[in-house]
C-alpha cells in the first residue's frame, strides 16, 4: 500500500473548462445527438449536454464544461493523465432510448501551462470519421508550478498533434501546413468529396483517418504542380 501513497507536493490541482463546439462530418442529415461527460481520474465530475440537430452534417452544442482536476506529477516532472471522456450518445425510438456514436477522451495534463488552446479530435470506438472541436483552458490553482505537461497524442488533429504525426512519418512543415488545409476544409466533410471522403463506407467503417488525409494531402500537391 505504501507504494500507492503520493505526497501532496506532488499533487497539483487545476481548474479546468472545456467548451465543446462541435462534432463535424457526420455521414447524417438527421437526428439528436448529445454528449455525456465524465473526469475519468482526478476528481469526480460528470453530467450530461442538452440534445443538438444535425445541420449540414455538423452538430452544434458550444456548450461549457467545468472541472477541478487533481493531477500528479511523476518523479520525471511531467504530469500524469487525467482523462475526461466524452461520450456522443444518439437518440433513438422517438426519444425512448439511446445508441452510442463514438467517444473522445481528452488528456487535460497536455493542456496544463496554456490558458487556452483549440483541439481536434477524432471519434473514437465509432464507426463513423467525425471530429470533435473543443477549446480547453487550464487555470492552476493549488500546488507546485514546477511540471512539464505530457507531449500532445497523435489522436489530436490540431496543429501540434499533427505536427508529432508528420515529425513520426518524417514529413516536412510544407506537408503540415497542406494537411491542415484540407481538415479545415469543408468539402472534406461531405459525403461526395472527391478527396478521399472521411467517413468509412458500409465496407470499410474503420478506415484510417490520418492515412487518407495523407493520401488526400499528396493528391492535391500534385494537382497544383
Amino acid at each position: 500500500m505504501a507504494a500507492l501513497f503520493v505526497p501532496k507536493s506532488r499533487k497539483v490541482k487545476f481548474e479546468a473548462t472545456l467548451t465543446l463546439h462541435d462534432m463535424s462530418n457526420l455521414p447524417y442529415v438527421s437526428g439528436l445527438y448529445f454528449v455525456k461527460w465524465k473526469l475519468k481520474n482526478g476528481g469526480s465530475f460528470e453530467g450530461t449536454t442538452a440534445k443538438a440537430v444535425v445541420k449540414d452534417h455538423t452538430v452544434t452544442w458550444e456548450t461549457q464544461i467545468h472541472v477541478e482536476p487533481t493531477i500528479v506529477i511523476g518523479k520525471d516532472g511531467v504530469l500524469q493523465s487525467s482523462e475526461l471522456v466524452l461520450s456522443v450518445k444518439q437518440t433513438v425510438n422517438a426519444g425512448k432510448s439511446t445508441e452510442d456514436v463514438g467517444m473522445v477522451s481528452v488528456n487535460l495534463a497536455e493542456c496544463a501551462g496554456q490558458r487556452s488552446t483549440s483541439r481536434r479530435y477524432l471519434l473514437q470506438d465509432s464507426r463513423v470519421n467525425s471530429i470533435m472541436r473543443v477549446t480547453i483552458g487550464m487555470r492552476l490553482i493549488k500546488g507546485d508550478s514546477t511540471f512539464t505537461a505530457p507531449e500532445v497524442t497523435a489522436r489530436d488533429l490540431s496543429t501540434e498533434g499533427l505536427r508529432n504525426v508528420f515529425s513520426e512519418h518524417g514529413a516536412d512543415s510544407n506537408s503540415l501546413e497542406a494537411f491542415s488545409s484540407l481538415i479545415d476544409d469543408p468539402s472534406m466533410t461531405h459525403r461526395d468529396s472527391p478527396l478521399y471522403p472521411l467517413h468509412g463506407g458500409a465496407d470499410d467503417p474503420n478506415v484510417d483517418l490520418v492515412e487518407r488525409l495523407f493520401a488526400a494531402s499528396a493528391q492535391a500537391r500534385t494537382a497544383a504542380n
